[in-house]
């Protein structure tokens, strides 16, 4: 899931936008990780920006990929741990590379995924 909506539950105003309670606000963690205001080259791939240390260092709510607060994803542990056990299996059989002069595209429906043209990797097995 690429964005979650959440309603105000109170008047506020956020960066100069003025949000009214009741109203609808949709929080894209997709944005937000490419926010430069918080990463530096938010587009280069940097795996230890998945790591708890460097979780710490960003302001509350800069990364939240499992939404936050008490109606955080129920299978955000589980998710995680999965993650971690693929990558770690597929990082020790291959060393993976998006093909030289590839620019993926991604379509955001229900969860992100790439375009049209798929993503065009060049694997290397260990």
């Amino acid at each position: 899931v690429w964005a979650y909506a959440r309603q105000a539950q109170r008047d506020m105003v956020i960066e100069g936008y003025e949000i009214k309670k009741g109203q609808t606000i949709t929080i894209s963690h997709i944005a937000m990780g490419r926010n430069a205001r918080y990463y530096d080259n938010p587009m280069e791939f940097r795996p230890e920006r998945w790591t708890r240390e460097f979780e710490r260092q960003l302001p509350r709510g800069a990364y939240v990929p499992f939404a936050a607060g008490p109606r955080v994803c129920l299978g955000k542990q589980f998710a995680m741990m999965e993650m971690r056990m693929i990558l770690a299996t597929l990082l020790q059989r291959v060393e993976p590379n998006l093909s030289e002069g590839f620019e993926p595209d991604f379509v955001a429906e229900l969860s992100m995924h790439p375009g049209e043209r798929g993503m065009q990797a060049d694997v290397r097995f260990r």
